[in-house]
């Protein structure tokens, strides 16, 4: 809570607005102690199933690996919660709402339910900013996850 405090009472003036992005996504996990949650796999690429009943797609990708086995074998998930990445944990809320209102910061929050949902917003948004400044808005370089081309992004004017 520290550096959440020290951000905001140097950053945020009075009255400011503190948005919370709540991605509901969630995914399988299991709960191995207090405050401590396995998620076996990540969304991308593979699907549920494939992390979880396996396949032919997990056997071709184990084999390319040179590993032995051809399937894998995760702890059995005890519930669903947000994902690890993307999802929004609720209890998370609390502590940002109390911080707001003793400080008197408005709250915005941002609900939707995976990730690539709000693409579009944040794409407008970008197009509307770039306008303001007076930058062509008409082009867009998009990055994801680990996909990133620096070259790229520093060449395009």
């Amino acid at each position: 809570m520290f550096l959440v405090c020290e951000f905001e009472e140097n950053c945020l003036p009075k009255g400011a607005t503190i948005f919370i992005v709540e991605c509901q996504r969630t995914w399988p996990t299991t709960h191995v102690g207090d405050r401590h949650i396995f998620q076996f796999g990540a969304l991308g690429g593979a699907t549920e199933a494939d992390f979880f009943q396996g396949g032919e797609n997990v056997a071709e990708y184990l084999q390319h690996y040179q590993s032995p086995r051809r399937q894998w074998n995760p702890p059995t998930p005890d519930g669903e919660r947000p994902e690890a990445e993307w999802g929004f944990e609720e209890t998370l809320r609390d502590d940002i709402e109390n911080v707001a209102r003793d400080r008197g910061y408005q709250i915005q929050r941002i609900i939707f339910q995976e990730p690539e949902h709000l693409s579009p917003f944040v794409a407008e948004l970008y197009r509307w900013w770039y306008e303001q400044q007076g930058i062509i808005a008409n082009r867009l370089l998009v990055e994801s996850f680990i996909l990133l081309e620096p070259m790229w992004a520093g060449s395009i004017h």
